[in-house]
């Protein structure tokens, strides 16, 4: 049965509109300590949302954790590694700027700190299905 909680536990985490919700400073009626701690790594994330360097390394120095140790927490709650975690935040703010700004999608992946717009496009592709062009239709 624990393996099934935790199933459960990440697919709840894992969704993209979970992800969206956080990114977005959304919180739940009741946030569980999981909910908080997700809020929290989501909240370093988007401070430096347009910092080309910030990754694993700078999160796990903000959040008071080693990265080996952030990455088993993030990956335990969610079922993703801590990188996709904060691609996955990162692509969320892209995807809602793309929705509700002119902005082209270089200036999109440049100010989600993407400095290669065709890798962006790549990875919006891979997370949503739909290439960023396909957003704005």
């Amino acid at each position: 049965m624990p393996v099934e909680l935790r199933r459960k536990l990440q697919a709840k985490y894992a969704d993209a509109d979970f992800i969206a919700g956080i990114s977005a400073g959304q919180a739940s009626a009741t946030p569980s300590p999981e909910d908080i701690f997700l809020q929290n790594v989501a909240g370093h994330v988007l401070k430096r949302l347009d910092d080309l360097s910030f990754g694993n390394e700078e999160l796990s120095l903000k959040m008071a954790m080693s990265e080996s140790q952030l990455n088993r927490k993030v990956k335990a709650i969610s079922g993703r590694t801590l990188s996709l975690f904060i691609r996955g935040i990162r692509l969320q703010q892209a995807k809602a700027l793309l929705e509700t700004t002119s902005m082209n999608i270089s200036e999109v992946a440049y100010s989600v700190g993407y400095s290669d717009p065709a890798y962006f496009s790549r990875t919006f592709s891979e997370e949503f299905g739909v290439p960023p062009t396909n957003i704005r239709k």
